[in-house]
């Protein structure tokens, strides 16, 4: 049974070695200290959980690896839509139906109708539909009723260009129905003026589209920005990727810089637009995935959870827990 506040073997057998308390916890501590777990030790939180590993063995520390952190920050721009056209002369229980992505939208026609109310009711018909609700929201003028993907729903931006429909009649209907393509159109652009703000561990960045850019070259300008930023550019790399549609810029933490492996998690990640019609959006909050050792800057010491650690300057360690890692990054102490 381990104790908290003790290093516990890792290999089970439970013999402990007090850690002396102190009252340091966070503050960084210039002596040297008189107490650091060796290889096959693991410190144990209050709750009996592994929280860190420390090794210098290398063989150890070079099969663990390091993964650099990553985040996307996505430029959906415009949101994608798709008509469809009421047409012909108004005969009684004649069925007329939109269909959206495999889903069959009917109406059947009253013998008070206009092209205009059937525009109307198919537009209703896609607001009030549980599967396409959530993704898209209609409206009709005059004869023509028009579907647009929702920014915050399973199409946006680009994607939305991947939207099916189609347009149909019960047989010798006499109204008529056309829609505007066999899928919705128009997703994935970016509008000239719009001033694009990409913040990486609070240092933003700033594009404002031309007129001859695109989602793509847009995604590039702010890349580039980064990689030129004398404060991101020892720290992360950025580079434009394409994705389910869409173009985004990708950014990861260096292994050389201040948040190699899991210290990059701690890396904030955010990106607006001037023009809250063309949509941008992040994969995260900060950026992810990063994994490895961590190198202490410092010797400190911290308290967490229950338990007095030591931490030796430039001497290797894998902690398990993130908190803690977001902890330590935030006051730079790795």
């Amino acid at each position: 049974m381990s104790t908290p506040g003790m290093i516990v073997n890792s290999d089970g057998s439970g013999s402990t070695q007090n850690v002396t308390p102190g009252v340091f916890n966070g503050v960084v501590d210039s002596r040297t200290p008189s107490m650091i777990p060796r290889f096959d030790e693991s410190v144990m939180d209050s709750n009996q959980q592994s929280i860190m590993y420390n090794t210098s063995d290398p063989e150890f520390i070079n099969e663990f690896g390091q993964t650099a952190a990553s985040g996307q920050a996505y430029i959906y721009g415009t949101n994608a839509s798709g008509s469809a056209t009421i047409g012909g002369t108004i005969t009684a229980n004649d069925v007329v139906t939109w269909t959206i992505l495999s889903v069959n939208l009917s109406y059947t026609v009253l013998a008070t109708d206009t092209t205009s109310t059937i525009a109307a009711a198919l537009a209703a018909l896609v607001n009030s539909n549980a599967t396409l609700s959530p993704n898209f929201t209609a409206s009709s003028a005059s004869n023509v009723a028009t579907a647009t993907a929702i920014k915050t729903g399973a199409y946006p931006g680009g994607l939305g260009n991947t939207v099916t429909q189609s347009g149909s009649t019960s047989s010798g209907s006499t109204v008529t129905i056309t829609v505007s393509g066999a899928t919705f159109a128009g997703g994935g652009e970016v509008t000239t003026g719009d001033d694009i703000t990409l913040t990486v561990a609070g240092t933003p960045v700033s594009y404002t589209v031309k007129a001859a850019d695109t989602a793509e070259t847009t995604a590039a300008n702010l890349a580039s920005l980064v990689n030129g930023n004398s404060t991101l550019s020892p720290n992360f790399n950025a580079s434009e990727a394409f994705a389910n549609s869409n173009y985004y810029v990708e950014v990861q933490a260096l292994s050389s810089g201040s948040f190699s492996g899991p210290a990059g998690n701690s890396a904030s990640l955010a990106v607006s637009n001037t023009d809250t019609a063309d949509y941008v959006n992040v994969s995260g909050a900060s950026l992810s995935g990063g994994a490895g050792v961590i190198i202490p800057k410092v010797n400190f010491s911290w308290t967490h959870n229950g338990v007095f650690i030591w931490f030796q300057q430039n001497k290797p360690y894998i902690i398990k827990d993130q908190s803690l890692i977001a902890q330590l990054a935030a006051q730079n102490l790795i």
